[in-house]
């Protein structure tokens, strides 16, 4: 694949224009599209590779690699970018780099250098043995139930300022679409785009701060990985929350702060958790969008997601006490 891509003796009739670019950077852009075809290709949907255009709209972060051993040297790629006549930085620049890091650019050209780092125990966990079953959802983004009866709710007022903020985007993105001026229209995009990174901070800032207090307050962490695609019944604006949320998102961050702390966290499988009483067992069909879990057979009322945190303690300790007293 170098060999018929990316080395120089390509472009010596045709597209001489790529020479300007450093060997390694273009070693590096083909490597970032044969990963991103094996991770599209596992996903198992059928995709079609286009070209990608200036009217398409720019709502991801751009990246590229930055070669450690690039790096710090004079007369190379980085070495024109990588200084204060070019970049100003809000932190010190490190002279070195020990491992190969990545520039990032967000939509409102913004630029992070992410650097990474080796792991380093932070502190170890002072909640041995305290285990907490974890209900994700839309609405509150998680619900907890311990076996302590100890109820735990984040993100309540969170999800609300997100819902208003994606109610002004929708608005923003309908005004966009009508606008025929070409400066208006420019401004617009800009405010659309600033409302979207607004959105995205915030629900990093949630997901940072929940997963470091979950693994510092409990050893063993029980959370199903919620995706919006399965949930076929939602409707649009729930679906839109959802996939802002990103749930499974946090899922791989909790996972990889628990490493920080040497707690666990499992993953689980939550189905008809919701539907389940979780004071007798019988199962309501009809459960719809409603808050409160009502059971027409014992006649309690519990918080739904506190009713699916609880059945998913329950499912666990049972499903445990099975296979240690085996019949």
């Amino acid at each position: 694949m170098r060999d018929k891509v990316i080395n120089n003796k390509n472009f010596i009739i045709e597209n001489t224009w790529m020479n300007e670019y450093d060997y390694d950077l273009r070693d590096e852009a083909l490597r970032d599209l044969l990963h991103n075809i094996k991770t599209n290709m596992e996903k198992g949907d059928k995709f079609e590779i286009k070209y990608k255009t200036k009217k398409m709209e720019k709502v991801k972060n751009e990246s590229l690699s930055v070669l450690a051993k690039k790096w710090g040297k004079k007369n190379t790629f980085y070495s024109s970018i990588f200084n204060s006549h070019v970049l100003k930085s809000s932190e010190i620049i490190p002279k070195e780099l020990n491992y190969t890091s990545r520039l990032v650019k967000t939509p409102t050209n913004k630029y992070f250098l992410t650097i990474p780092k080796p792991l380093e125990i932070v502190s170890e966990n002072q909640a041995r043995n305290k285990m907490l079953f974890i209900d994700p959802g839309v609405k509150t983004f998680i619900t907890g139930y311990d076996p302590s009866g100890k109820i735990v709710t984040i993100g309540e007022k969170d999800i609300g300022r997100i819902a208003r903020l994606l109610h002004y985007k929708r608005k923003l993105q309908r005004k966009l679409k009508l606008e025929k001026n070409h400066s208006n229209k420019y401004n617009k995009r800009k405010a659309f785009l600033k409302m979207n990174e607004k959105i995205t901070n915030l629900v990093e800032d949630m997901h940072k701060k929940t997963s470091a207090w979950l693994c510092k307050n409990y050893e063993h962490i029980f959370i199903s990985r919620l995706n919006f695609h399965n949930c076929k019944k939602l409707n649009k604006r729930s679906k839109e929350k959802m996939a802002s949320l990103r749930h499974c998102s946090f899922v791989d961050r909790l996972k990889y702060k628990s490493r920080e702390t040497k707690s666990y966290v499992y993953e689980i499988n939550e189905a008809y958790t919701s539907k389940t009483c979780s004071n007798c067992g019988n199962i309501k069909e009809d459960l719809k969008n409603k808050d409160t879990y009502e059971c027409k057979k014992c006649n309690i009322m519990i918080g739904r997601d506190i009713n699916a945190s609880k059945n998913i303690m329950l499912r666990y300790f049972t499903k445990r006490a099975i296979l240690v007293h085996p019949k």
